[in-house]
């Protein structure tokens, strides 16, 4: 899940650091590092400080998804990768307003959409998603409508999100179900937030394949934003503070997964909100934050403000609380078989971060370094798919095998 300086925005403009801390239940099991069940049910996987060194696994680049016929457009702004059993790829290109389709050899064979509003345009290309068990689901925000396309890259139909009273706020897609349904996360209204720091909250709902409510799934303490009692302005919007405590989200078709930024422990939750597994990791120091990275990650909110507010978000800026500790985890991201990688917070900008692989009971499988350059978008059993953003910013779709 992305943030921006504004929260309403979703980017991510939130620097973290190292994973590792918590403490636990059942230590008797901790230390081998086992599961413990408690008297609810709940399955405890609960790592203490003898737990077993996990094995160290790496990437091997294999390939790059080539956009390289004569009438092809480069890849920028990327939006979304979603891979398909028959080996295809389809990537969400929001610089063009199109889903880029690449075969099983990574070269580009169609694209499908335009700049638009008619069926199978975009003015807003945000998202992708496989649709079960073998369409695509894209998102426009500008719109807010969902179109569906055929896994040959052919518009099929559209629909919006529908709640009697109540539309949901800035919705995502956390994933879809087997049934082909929709894990939703859409925000709490900001609007009555409080001056200084708080936290915005979030709901998980579930979906139908044509966008109907169907129930609730949780709701949970999202991020630490800070509203600023210094700037009088009614639609100034609450603002995501770096290495603020937050709650990292994933889904799989079956579960949904939060996970502590700051202590690192991890919930998984079944479609019908029922709590079924927790983990808890080794401890570990957080890292302290300099006044030199406090003032760097400052200039850099204030770097991306828009020119005619620049004086009014230096003052909040100047306000605004950062932490006097790291968080501990970046992001998480789900595997196809149910698993999740733990993305730890690298130490500096320029330093490889640490990913902690956790199989689908939630038990530590191996960690391997991830390239700072690099966002995972797909993970399968043997490789991975992600987006390689140079320092200039030039942005390309590389896959790389998991060596164990």
């Amino acid at each position: 899940m992305k943030r921006q300086t504004f929260v309403s925005a979703l980017g991510a403009s939130v620097f973290l650091l190292s994973l590792w801390c918590c403490a636990g239940a059942d230590r008797s099991a901790a230390r081998a590092g086992a599961p413990a069940r408690d008297s609810a049910g709940i399955t405890i996987v609960d790592y203490g400080e003898s737990s077993p060194k996990p094995s160290e696994w790496h990437l091997e680049q294999v390939g790059a998804l080539r956009a390289d016929t004569g009438d092809s457009v480069p890849l920028y702004r990327i939006r979304g990768l979603v891979t398909f059993p028959s080996g295809r790829t389809a990537v969400a290109n929001g610089g063009s307003s199109e889903i880029l389709w690449f075969d099983r050899n990574d070269r580009l064979i169609r694209a499908s959409g335009r700049e638009g509003e008619g069926p199978g345009e975009f003015r807003d290309l945000v998202g992708i998603h496989r649709l079960y068990p073998d369409s695509l689901l894209a998102y426009d925000a500008q719109l807010m409508r969902y179109q569906v396309f055929d896994s040959a890259g052919r518009f099929v139909r559209e629909f919006h999100l529908g709640r009697p009273g109540e539309a949901p706020s800035n919705p995502e897609v956390l994933a879809t179900t087997d049934q082909g349904g929709l894990i939703v996360r859409s925000l709490r209204s900001y609007d009555n937030a409080p001056q200084g720091v708080s936290r915005l909250g979030f709901d998980i709902r579930l979906y139908d394949r044509d966008g109907h409510y169907v129930a609730p799934v949780t709701s949970a303490a999202g991020w630490e934003v800070y509203k600023p009692a210094s700037v009088n302005r009614v639609m100034f919007e609450p603002m995501a503070i770096p290495w603020g405590h937050n709650t990292e989200l994933a889904a799989t078709p079956r579960a949904v997964i939060l996970a502590d930024n700051y202590t690192g422990e991890i919930k998984k939750l079944g479609l019908k909100g029922v709590l079924e597994r927790i983990f808890r990791p080794p401890p570990t120091n957080r890292a302290h934050v300099t006044n030199h990275e406090k003032e760097a990650a400052k200039q850099k909110l204030l770097a991306n403000a828009p020119p005619p507010a620049a004086a009014m978000f230096r003052a909040a800026y100047a306000d605004m609380p950062l932490p006097s500790q790291k968080s501990l985890i970046e992001d998480i991201c789900a595997t196809e078989d149910g698993g999740l990688w733990l993305i730890e917070t690298s130490t500096m900008d320029s330093a490889p971060r640490r990913a902690v692989v956790l199989d689908p009971d939630l038990r530590i499988a191996g960690t391997l370094s991830l390239p700072n350059q690099l966002g995972i978008r797909v993970i399968t059993h043997d490789y991975i798919l992600g987006i390689w953003t140079d320092e200039l910013g030039v942005e390309q779709v590389r896959r790389f095998r998991i060596v164990r």
